[in-house]
């Protein structure tokens, strides 16, 4: 992945939608026939494959702004189930309170607290690999070979199948147009100020929580 166009990347975001909403419909289908392990496995897939249309966003609007991009790092974003997982639980978990604030029809929303769920997030997303690999697999735990169906309950796959539609919902605000429509209005919603902003909110947020700087010279 190097080299793509704005018009490419929108394409991008239409197809892993659309692809995101049928990865949904599969596992309402698993769950409704009792296949929850394979129900849990697929609506974790859904939430994944959402979790690459914010990366190819965020591409589409340094392009707009005509600022270099690191196709290199995309690539590995792209494809990284970490940063994937903390992209869909970011948005999972900081999407009700933007719903809220709609629905009781706030102005405004504390920034800070939507950075505060998005955190939690995109904390807690790449920990969720591990059931999504024990959904799928056998595995030997406490002395006992485990099969997904030994371990996968309903309440489990709800839960996820409640964060894929959490992802879906954003999905469908940022996706359902065509990539030309999408492109005109990431063009017209887009501004250096605007980016700017957004990305010193996110640093200085970060900095409160971390306020205390890893060394050049140390490990991280």
């Amino acid at each position: 992945m190097r080299d793509l166009n704005l018009i490419t990347l929108c394409q991008g975001m239409v197809a892993i939608k659309n692809n995101a909403v049928e990865l949904l419909d599969d596992a309402k289908l698993l769950r409704a026939n009792g296949r929850l392990a394979r129900a849990y496995a697929t609506a974790y897939m859904a939430c994944e494959e959402n979790g690459k249309i914010s990366i190819l966003q965020g591409a589409a609007v340094q392009i707009i702004l005509g600022r270099p991009l690191d196709w290199k790092s995309i690539g590995k974003r792209f494809r990284s189930h970490d940063s994937k997982a903390s992209q869909f639980m970011a948005i999972a978990n900081a999407i009700p309170i933007l719903e809220s604030a709609i629905k009781k029809r706030k102005a405004n929303v504390a920034l800070e607290l939507v950075l505060a769920k998005a955190t939690v997030g995109v904390t807690e997303g790449p920990k969720l690999f591990q059931k999504r690999n024990a959904s799928m697999y056998c595995d030997f735990i406490n002395g006992v070979f485990q099969r997904p169906s030994d371990v996968i309950t309903g309440d489990v796959v709800d839960a996820m199948i409640v964060v894929a539609e959490a992802n879906i919902r954003v999905a469908t605000l940022l996706a359902s147009e065509s990539a030309e429509e999408i492109a005109k209005r990431l063009t017209e919603s887009s501004s250096p100020e605007r980016h700017d902003f957004l990305m010193s909110s996110m640093h200085n947020f970060l900095n409160k929580l971390h306020p205390d700087p890893i060394p050049e010279n140390e490990d991280k």
